[in-house]
């Protein structure tokens, strides 16, 4: 017979346990360094300013690169010799958000984007814009110039595949040699290179000398600007590199710098908050920053939101949402009244205006007068014994808007009743038809009137011109006044709705005291019930008056405490209590250990007696 081979075996094999255990792994151990980004210089690990490029995809910015060549003559990544004809300017593209992007394609370049630039032209772009439009269209015109150009001009700057190993900051020769390339190097012969440039390119003498020394000026203040290296992992070699450009001063980052003014602005603030000594001007800053958060709420409840279609749908159908028209929504709440006076051809009448029960009647009828809509406007209809109307510019009784163009709704509530002379309400057409027109009620009993017209207002002060206009003689016809009824103006004492905000204020302010008060209320009931006011959780609120009886039972011997005189025990049982100190609530203590006792001396009917015949 065969014999089996079992491949289970009784141990871990080496397989296993490189494989399936987390073992060493075999081969050339990876770099978990994280690669510079694409907009960085690879010289002082910074944002690009006046980006540089070589053949081999390495950027650098001017400032940094011309030193450096001009110090050593070699490139910083590969070491190998090189002069600034070597290298050449790029220019990325930006969209509206201050990002940068593929000029053709519009998107947004990430760490993952394959990236090349065209060396004639030094535009930047996608790869796949340039394989799509150029390489396989074989159309070797720059999309940008329209500047011709071969397939050798494609540089790449960065590919996804091979990021990790070319932008790999431990890679770069300057920071294995530990290079200081901060230093500031020979500015004259920079200087002088930059004069020859100037003058080859310019014939103006005088405008060659301001221009090198410009140049001499940005170069005796060359520094190493130290941008956020938050995001870059450093070895040795650039955590030293780092280290000593922050001893040396080198400027901040503009993150840095953002956080630092933050800082410093919120100092301010604090600082500006603490000289304010007057509670009004501290009031004022709170009020402020009430009216803004309400205008944000109020702003995001006008946003509408559309229901998600189901996780499988692939269509989406357009919807156009209408605003709700002012007139239709909601009366602006307020807790207040509002005053005005009805100036007339025969008297002035003084009204309150209900703001707090008929919130829309009020602001409309507040905002026309405001606006001056009822001056010289005429009351149209007068029946004796009922009501007087007017608020109608055309004086035929079919005219008038309200405030904002379109009627609004009845408002009425239970605490206005037609039960009283001088009532200012609406006229309408129906239900829900209110607009500019209203009438004044000229007795007390108009019980059909209620929940078909809104009541707003009435008469404080004026009645008997009230009883002037009722005593006007009308045609039979059509009920209008033989004498001419006329509003001349409309004086408006206190209108709440121009200082809503600051009665919600005002009310956010209580409610917020009120809030404090309710938690420092048990905080200060668990102070009482430490001191000497512990006794009320079992009904005992007086216990310090409170003498205790002599027991007949255990402990009917010891002396009764009082709370007057104390006594001193001469048998041996509890002789050294009276020595103690008192406690705080010593009344209490001695009623919880006399009842604790009582307990313990319940006997049953077998039991000892109580000594009491010794």
């Amino acid at each position: 017979m065969g014999r089996s081979k079992s491949h289970n075996k009784l141990y871990i094999t080496k397989t296993e346990w490189i494989h399936d255990f987390g073992g060493k792994k075999d081969g050339e151990k990876k770099n978990a360094f994280r690669p510079l980004p694409f907009y960085c210089c690879s010289l002082s690990l910074q944002h690009l300013d006046d980006p540089m490029s070589n053949e081999n995809g390495n950027l650098f910015d001017l400032v940094y690169l011309m030193p450096y060549i001009k110090k050593h003559g070699k490139d910083p990544i590969t070491n190998k010799p090189s002069t600034m004809k070597d290298y050449f300017p790029i220019t990325f593209s930006k969209n509206e958000n201050d990002e940068y992007h593929c000029p053709i394609l519009n998107k947004v370049f990430t760490d993952f984007t394959h990236i090349v630039c065209i060396k004639t032209t030094g535009n930047v772009y996608s790869y796949e814009a340039v394989n799509k439009l150029n390489i396989e269209a074989k159309n070797w015109i720059d999309l940008l110039s329209d500047k011709p150009f071969t397939k050798n001009d494609i540089i790449t700057i960065q590919d996804p595949e091979n990021r990790a190993n070319k932008n790999n900051i431990s890679n770069f020769h300057f920071v294995k040699e530990g290079i200081d390339f901060s230093k500031t190097y020979d500015q004259n012969s920079i200087s002088n290179n930059n004069n020859n440039n100037n003058n080859n390119n310019n014939n103006n003498n005088n405008n060659n000398n301001n221009n090198n020394n410009n140049n001499n000026n940005n170069n005796n203040n060359y520094n190493i600007k130290n941008e956020d290296n938050e995001n870059v992992n450093t070895n040795e070699a650039t955590s030293r590199i780092f280290k000593e450009m922050k001893e040396k001063g080198i400027l901040l980052s503009d993150k840095e710098k953002e956080k630092a003014l933050k800082v410093k602005l919120e100092k301010q603030e604090e600082e500006q908050e603490k000289k304010l000594m007057t509670e009004e001007e501290k009031k004022k800053i709170m009020f402020e920053k009430f009216k803004k958060e309400k205008q944000e709420k109020e702003d995001a409840i006008k946003k509408h939101a559309v229901q998600a279609p189901s996780f499988t749908s692939t269509g989406f159908t357009k919807k156009q949402f209408e605003e709700e028209h002012p007139s239709l929504t909601a009366g602006k709440k307020t807790k207040k009244k509002g005053y005005l006076q009805l100036k007339t051809n025969l008297g002035d009448l003084n009204i309150q205006l209900h703001c707090d029960l008929a919130p829309k009647a009020c602001e409309n009828f507040l905002s026309l007068s405001e606006n001056g809509y009822y001056n010289g406007v005429t009351f149209h209809r007068l029946i004796k014994n009922f009501m007087i109307q007017g608020g109608d510019p055309s004086g035929t009784g079919s005219g008038g808007q309200s405030v904002w163009g379109k009627p609004f709704k009845d408002e009425f509530s239970p605490l206005l009743k037609y039960n009283e002379r001088g009532l200012l309400c609406m006229a309408n057409s129906g239900t829900n038809t209110n607009g500019s027109q209203f009438f004044i009620t000229l007795r007390s009993d108009l019980p059909h009137l209620e929940r078909k017209h809104t009541i707003f207002g009435k008469v404080v002060g004026g009645l008997e011109v009230l009883k002037t206009m009722e005593m006007v003689k009308t045609n039979e016809s059509d009920d209008r006044p033989n004498h001419t009824i006329k509003i001349n103006a409309i004086n408006i004492f206190e209108n709440p709705f121009n200082s809503l905000d600051e009665e919600q204020f005002e009310d956010k302010l209580k409610q917020e005291k009120k809030e404090r008060e309710k938690k420092q209320l048990p905080q200060q009931i668990d102070k009482d019930i430490e001191g000497n006011q512990i006794s009320s959780w079992y009904s005992n609120p007086t216990p310090q008056q409170k003498v205790l009886n002599p027991s007949k039972d255990v402990g009917k011997y010891l002396p009764t405490s009082n709370t007057n005189t104390t006594t001193t025990a001469t048998t041996s049982l509890g002789k050294r209590l009276n020595n103690l100190p008192p406690p705080k609530n010593n009344s209490l203590k001695e009623s919880l250990i006399q009842e604790q006792l009582q307990k313990k001396s319940k006997t049953t009917g077998g039991s000892f007696g109580n000594f009491s015949n010794w």
